[in-house]
């Protein structure tokens, strides 16, 4: 999985330079007139339902062709029918179909393996020659090769393959027969784009042959960097405008760089911060002001323009809304802050907030009711394995009595929400998951408050993205986990069925335990040392060769390779403060003498998000590259964080790229050492 930076562009190279057959230039394609039209000219679109009625009335080539639009029609209704399209599509013989109508055939094939979130099977049916698919992109007409091309930039992007979309996209841009696709196609490669590191762009501006890509690489460099001072991005975007002027980017500049200008005209003048000095949040505050600090005299020291600061302790009795309307008063435009969660739930319940807020914490974050009462949407049940006996089963938190989890309101118009919940997280190891083809997953958590979370936020994300838990089991505090491990994998089974075959003989016989084998991965929620001993327990019951995923909780922040010696082969995700050595603050503060980090990481980007807060709100695209994690706008209002990858290796974290999707070989992952 490891391999040098080096190699990685020299596969890189190889691949841009000779491309693959699916994406030759279709300007030059065989342009056959289209076929008889099946519908009358301006007859309006035909249900699923109709268009399968006439194929049932229908035989031969029209009944194929009826057919394949009848399963695409399934797709794209309002409540896709996955089962019914994938029935229909295998009625359809397709080494019998004409030349004509085998583009449909991918076409159908790639659109339900995207709508049953198979990103990986759509890349292959788009990418691969199993099909004849090299012959049938060169024979097919513009309209059909631009509607495939695009299918494969979209599998590409949803199989987190983020630099093979964009390339692809690239491609596809100066066949458009459209301004208004070419801009929407340029929003597209804007995005994909955004989701690569700084790291891995800066390996590739200068090394992809390709030039329009190359330009969209460096553009996207200026999207991530200079994220301290607006001023100082738009002067970049300028610069490269003037570098670049016939690239495709020049007449349609992605929107959110666009409007980077009026929010230099509009950045706040003056910012008041909420945060606790003393009492049982006074270090966590100190720590989110230090950082916000060293943003703003980091801007300062550049010569960049800095707002007004107002800082209101809240460790104190008065109301939060007294707290925030002083604030307001006294003439703030944004109002960072409380960090408190109690204090934000009191803004919460205001009618409107006068300006726009940052919160330094989630007043929705779920929260476990042991009443038994009814207070909002029941946790969903986790079905353990059919293969289990009743006596072993790995539902804990199902059979806590009514455990239920908040419902969130509608959040406040002027309310955004940040902080440092897992929760993203683990739903961004689902993402991973899925980008990676996997079906089957298992899931070891804590038996606490915070593991139910954990195990919540990534079952509901996992499940919505088409895939099947097979299991999940709990752990207490005791310090041998075998058995949970054991019971998780049904190796307890393996084991009775020895037992059982050795009492029906009377005599010892030969016997490997062995697990179940329908599993594709396993997470692990837990801190170091709980996972330091997970991970040895899975080696030991024969997982040792499934893919483990975790959350950044367990590595501390400091190399420690004797003890984490033990995590080797764990995937995580984590801060790009621990991950990205390139970061822009690096030489602003030593990471040594933070205490708090991932709390004065957070500092550091309240300050980077604060004039910004209205080109989140405008455009959810935005991407700002935190020392947190790349930051968007999500649902609710709440500022999404997309953490780094990383695994261990001899004890010591090594950086992976997920998204690149750069190797022939089909493999997506490059890494390089810290």
């Amino acid at each position: 999985m490891i391999c040098s930076l080096r190699a990685f562009l020299f596969f890189l190279i190889v691949l841009m330079l000779g491309g693959c057959q699916p994406s030759a230039d279709i300007r030059n394609a065989d342009v056959r007139p289209m076929p008889q039209a099946i519908l009358p000219a301006g007859a309006e679109p035909l249900t699923a339902r109709q268009l399968l009625a006439r194929a049932r009335k229908s035989s031969g080539l029209k009944q194929s062709q009826w057919l394949l639009k009848a399963v695409v029609a399934y797709v794209r209704q309002s409540d896709p029918d996955i089962e019914t399209a994938a029935s229909l599509l295998a009625e359809v013989n397709f080494k019998q179909l004409p030349a004509a109508i085998k583009p449909l055939y991918i076409i159908a094939m790639a659109e339900l393996a995207l709508a049953d979130n198979k990103a990986q099977e759509a890349v292959s049916v788009l990418t691969t020659n199993r099909y004849d698919l090299f012959d049938i992109i060169g024979s097919a007409r513009v309209a059909e090769q631009i509607k495939i091309k695009r299918l494969r930039a979209l599998a590409h992007e949803n199989a987190g393959q983020y630099l093979a979309s964009a390339r692809e996209r690239v491609m596809l841009g100066p066949q458009l027969p459209s301004e208004r696709e070419i801009a929407e196609n340029n929003e597209a490669i804007w995005r994909s784009l955004g989701r690569l590191t700084t790291t891995t762009l800066m390996a590739l501006k200068d090394v992809v042959p390709h030039e329009d890509l190359k330009g969209w690489i460096n553009l996207a460099l200026v999207g991530k960097q200079e994220t301290n001072s607006l001023q100082a991005q738009v002067r970049a975007i300028d610069a490269w405008l003037s570098r670049w002027p016939q690239h495709p980017a020049h007449l349609h500049l992605p929107v959110s760089l666009e409007l980077l200008k009026k929010a230099v005209i509009n950045q706040p003048k003056q910012v008041a911060l909420l945060l606790p000095s003393e009492g049982r949040y006074g270090e966590a505050g100190k720590t989110v002001l230090r950082g916000f600090l060293a943003g703003y005299y980091a801007a300062l020291a550049s010569n960049q323009s800095v707002p007004e600061l107002l800082i209101i302790d809240t460790d104190t009795t008065v109301k939060t809304v007294a707290l925030y309307q002083q604030a307001v008063d006294a003439g703030a435009a944004v109002v960072i802050g409380p960090l408190e969660k109690d204090r934000v739930r009191e803004l919460s319940r205001l009618e409107t907030l006068s300006v726009p807020t940052l919160a330094l914490n989630y007043w929705v974050e779920p929260s476990i009711q042991q009443t038994g009462q009814q207070t909002g949407q029941k946790i969903k049940k986790l079905e353990p394995s059919a293969q289990l006996e009743p006596s072993a089963q790995l539902e804990p938190s199902a059979q806590k009595a009514e455990a239920q989890y908040l419902t969130p309101a509608e959040p406040l118009p002027n309310l955004i929400q940040f902080g440092l919940a897992a929760e993203d997280e683990a739903r961004q190891i689902a993402e991973r998951a899925a980008m990676e083809g996997y079906h089957v997953g298992a899931v070891v958590y804590p038996d606490t408050d915070w593991g139910y979370r954990m195990l919540k936020a990534f079952g509901d994300k996992w499940t919505d993205l088409g895939g099947m838990l097979g299991a999940t089991s709990s752990y207490g505090g005791n310090k041998d986990y075998s058995k949970t491990i054991k019971y998780l994998l049904n190796v307890h089974e393996s084991e009775a069925r020895h037992r059982r075959i050795r009492q029906t003989l009377g005599r010892s016989v030969e016997f490997v335990p062995r697990r179940r084998q329908d599993l594709d991965f396993i997470v692990v929620f837990g801190n170091a040392k709980q996972a330091r001993q997970l991970k040895p327990a899975l080696n030991f019951y024969f997982a040792g060769d499934l893919p483990v995923f975790s959350v950044s909780h367990i590595f501390s922040g400091k190399n420690n390779p004797g003890l984490d010696k033990d995590l080797n082969g764990i995937e995580f995700t984590d801060i790009p403060w621990f991950l990205d050595p390139n970061h822009a603050f690096t030489d602003v503060v030593s990471r040594d003498t933070v205490r708090l980090p991932r709390l004065f990481a957070l500092g550091i980007d309240a300050y980077q998000l604060f004039p910004r807060l209205e080109l989140l709100i405008q455009t959810p695209e935005v991407i700002v590259e935190g020392l947190t994690g790349q930051l968007s706008m999500g649902p609710g209002q709440r500022i999404e964080r997309y953490s780094l990858w990383a695994t261990f290796d001899t004890g010591e974290p090594v950086r992976i790229e997920p998204g690149l999707g750069a190797f022939e070989d089909g493999n997506n992952t490059s890494a390089s050492p810290l």
